[in-house]
């Protein structure tokens, strides 16, 4: 049975995560939005479906055609007017590029005067791609999984994608008919940089050689020299002459304020500690261990229990065969970290309901993890080296299973500190 912070936890992520959900939020842009005629839809990433169906329902079904481009598992079935695609993520596959010839082909037979509305969401880097001539899709397979695994932070893959996309970096502009394209926007990225969502498709950003070389020898990534020489000698003009019209739709800001919120109301002292997390995971632990004694600390001197809130998306250098994803991976580390010490609780989990190549969202530990572990005679430091977390967290009863959430904004990590109990020295 959950004990009542475990189920406190739980409610607060899954109600936090309801406020970026993109029904209501495409919504409210939508009545902003003056538009012309019966206007066409591109929609790619983890929640296009969601996107693209609020948005079918505000304009009552009179759009012309639409295409969505969203992961395996995230369609929820039909939208009149659309064509459904799904397609790999985190790693490209054939669908992916099929959908977005499928897109092209759309967007190249519209007219200046037509409209265009363009929904993106986190994901879209995976599913929303056409190789540049002489990159195949085994090639692109191979560098991503690369990049992905090697500790990089999301800008550095982007940057290194967009080097080998046509549609990345501004790339889908050249392919538009239309002179105006209105775009809803759900961000997965820290800052909300336009050009770094979903690589950025209709956001152009020149191409930064040297930025790139230095990632690509940083973080050991096999990609021939030759191809940095070849972009460069062959970089295409963007058609900067169409007009963007951004509104942005949620973030992991708007998710962690609503956490805080609802910790409020059930009695929790709610301290948002940070909502850009972009550290490795390593520099994170650090500082959370140091955090975890401060307000330790605080909680046996006023008697309350403290909720502490992070969002955003850290880097952590895969090297193990196991199976897991980010947030599962932390999760078991502050499990860890934690054993022995009463009265902590601390979920991590993926704002879509699907963290790494698994069903799981994410992992919600405390301080008894390890021994519930020890107790089936499974090894937690055997699970880290391996980055299986995924079958640590089944074994100890703490895995987060959601399924698709319908959006894609970061990940959410909390922790609940109660007082009464002594630090461990």
């Amino acid at each position: 049975m959950l004990s009542s912070i475990r189920k406190d936890l739980l409610k607060i992520a899954s109600k936090s995560i309801e406020q970026v959900l993109p029904d209501k939020a495409v919504a409210n842009e939508v009545s902003k939005i003056h538009v012309n005629g019966l206007p066409y839809v591109i929609a790619i990433g983890k929640a296009a479906w969601r996107m693209a169906r609020a948005l079918y329902d505000c304009l009552e079904g009179q759009v012309a055609a639409g295409i969505v481009i969203t992961k395996y598992g995230h369609s929820e079935g039909d939208i009149p007017n659309f064509r459904i695609f799904e397609a790999g993520h985190p790693i490209i596959d054939e669908a992916s590029l099929q959908a977005t010839r499928a897109a092209i082909t759309l967007v190249q037979s519209l007219k200046p005067t037509d409209s265009l509305f363009f929904l993106v969401s986190g994901g879209g880097s995976a599913l929303f791609e056409l190789p540049i001539h002489g990159i195949t899709l085994e090639d692109l397979k191979k560098i991503n999984i690369e990049l992905i695994n090697s500790g990089a932070n999301i800008e550095e893959i982007n940057l290194v994608r967009k080097l080998l996309s046509q549609v990345k970096g501004g790339g889908f502009l050249n392919f538009c008919g239309v002179s105006k394209i209105v775009s809803l926007v759900l961000s997965d990225v820290i800052g909300n940089a336009l050009s770094s969502i979903a690589s950025g498709p209709i956001y152009f950003e020149k191409i930064d050689i040297s930025r790139i070389k230095q990632i690509i020898l940083k973080h050991q990534i096999n990609l021939p020299m030759e191809i940095l020489v070849k972009q460069m000698e062959e970089a295409s003009s963007v058609a900067c002459n169409i007009k963007v019209e951004t509104h942005l739709v949620g973030s992991v800001e708007t998710m962690c304020q609503s956490a805080a919120l609802i910790a409020s109301q059930l009695g929790y002292n709610s301290v948002i500690r940070e909502m850009q997390l972009q550290d490795s995971l390593e520099a994170f632990l650090d500082r959370f261990n140091n955090e975890l004694r401060f307000f330790r600390n605080m909680a046996n001197q006023n008697q309350k229990s403290y909720c502490l809130i992070y969002g955003g998306e850290l880097t952590l250098k895969v090297a193990g065969a196991g199976k897991g994803g980010r947030s599962q991976h932390i999760a078991i580390k502050v499990a860890q970290l934690i054993d022995g010490i009463g009265g902590v609780y601390f979920l991590a989990q993926a704002s879509d309901g699907t963290d790494g190549p698994t069903d799981a969202a994410g992992g919600l530990v405390d301080s008894k993890t390890a021994e519930r572990l020890r107790e089936k005679a499974f090894s937690l430091e055997s699970a880290i080296n391996d980055f299986d977390a995924y079958h640590a967290l089944v074994q100890a009863g703490d895995l987060i299973i959601t399924g698709p959430t319908g959006t894609n904004v970061n990940d959410l990590i909390l922790c609940v500190i109660t007082p009464d109990q002594i630090l461990r020295e």
